[in-house]
């Protein structure tokens, strides 16, 4: 075979393999969203206990338990409850290593409209690849409302 045709051959391995990566990165992004409008619905709901579930294994390394619910309470209480919410940004990351978080880590920020303030959550979600479905990593609420 050529070295043109070699080169050709390399070349078009790579646009594929790039391709195919950009598809499986949809395919995250989709699922890990579906958990993110769930956990949203639940906290539009006020159904604060019901989005434990969702939940990582280590999300309470960082927030005690104990104070969880009653923050949720407190951020309802200040700004009002949660109208409507759309996708400002997200980032996706494949992590692989021997001594890393094995899997993929997605986040979105919403822009969200509470009853008395404007803000933005942002939902860190993780899939470890020996799992089936993404769970919440993390939950970060902004507005200038928390502030007063």
């Amino acid at each position: 075979m050529s070295s043109i045709k070699r080169v050709t051959h390399r070349i078009l391995f790579i646009f594929i393999m790039i391709l195919s990566a950009g598809c499986s990165f949809e395919r995250e992004k989709a699922a890990a969203l579906e958990i993110s409008e769930k956990y949203l619905s639940m906290f539009k709901e006020q159904r604060f206990t019901d989005t434990k579930a969702m939940l990582a294994k280590n999300f309470f390394d960082e927030t005690p338990k104990d104070m969880y619910l009653d923050f949720l309470n407190k951020v309802t209480g200040k700004l009002g409850a949660l109208g409507s919410w759309e996708i400002a940004d997200w980032n996706i990351e494949k992590k692989r290593g021997l001594n890393t978080f094995n899997g993929y880590r997605i986040y979105f920020i919403f822009k969200v409209q509470y009853e008395k303030f404007p803000g933005t959550i942002k939902i860190t979600l993780i899939r470890h690849f020996d799992e089936e479905e993404y769970k919440v990593a993390g939950v970060f609420f902004t507005s200038d409302g928390l502030l007063e």
